[in-house]
């Protein structure tokens, strides 16, 4: 009994110290888009609980922002709603992902989904491939510890953005495009990082989806950026065989 909780102690310990390990680069860009987040929603007039119950009942950033933003410029609900179903389908992608790394019950499945994010999948694919280095990796414990520290980090960051905007006003002169556009690119950091020899090609992506967040309206932007990253993938996936 004894040796079965310090093993479990020791696989706890292990997981949430690859959790943080692998999570705090990516903070930085997590609480300057939450703090963002906050600002903007407070510009659509609606109070501090509705823009953050957004985050408690949906959490997840992309879509989160596009609904603010087409909030400020009156689209329909329709969309708005078409618009975010759209944009959160990768989490299809990842939820079968993980589905069969992991052995779930039902209770860790309805956990797994709601903090199953970009930034959470992304820690726990490299708990994944770190699994035969270090088997002490709880797959499940390293989604959950990354999710909660995420989420607990958004909804911070988005109280600070919209206390900024009641005592600033409106001190941040970017356009609502933009913020589509970077939040996009956030996605890329990694990858940047990780893979010299793609850097030209993101760089040059980057610097275009900069300028296009200033040229484009909000639905076009969206369009887009899912047209193209569908065509991107497409390429390097034939590129790569």
């Amino acid at each position: 009994m004894v040796q079965y909780i310090h093993e479990q102690y020791y696989i706890i310990l292990e997981s949430v110290r690859f959790t943080l390990n692998k999570l705090l680069p990516l903070l930085p860009s997590i609480l300057i888009f939450g703090v963002i987040f906050g600002f903007a929603g407070a510009t659509t007039g609606y109070s501090l609980p509705l823009i953050s119950s957004m985050s408690f009942v949906i959490f997840a950033g992309s879509a989160q922002f596009v609904t603010v933003l087409l909030l400020l410029e009156n689209e329909p609900l329709v969309s708005i709603i078409v618009t975010g179903i759209i944009i959160n389908l990768r989490h299809l992608i990842y939820g079968i992902v993980i589905r069969d790394r992991l052995e779930m019950t039902t209770l860790k499945k309805f956990i797994v989904a709601y903090f199953l994010i970009d930034e959470s999948f992304l820690v726990t694919d490299m708990a994944y491939r770190e699994r035969k280095q270090n088997p002490s990796l709880d797959l499940f414990r390293v989604l959950l510890t990354s999710g909660i520290i995420l989420w607990v980090c958004w909804n911070l960051s988005t109280i600070v953005g919209y206390i900024l905007f009641l005592t600033y006003g409106d001190i941040f002169d970017i356009p609502g495009n933009f913020i589509v556009a970077a939040s996009f690119l956030g996605f890329l950091v990694d990858h940047f990082r990780k893979y010299p020899e793609e850097r030209l090609l993101i760089t040059v992506t980057s610097a275009i989806s900069v300028i296009l967040g200033y040229i484009l309206s909000s639905s076009a932007l969206l369009i887009t950026i899912m047209v193209a990253g569908s065509l991107m993938a497409g390429f390097m996936s034939r590129r790569d065989e």
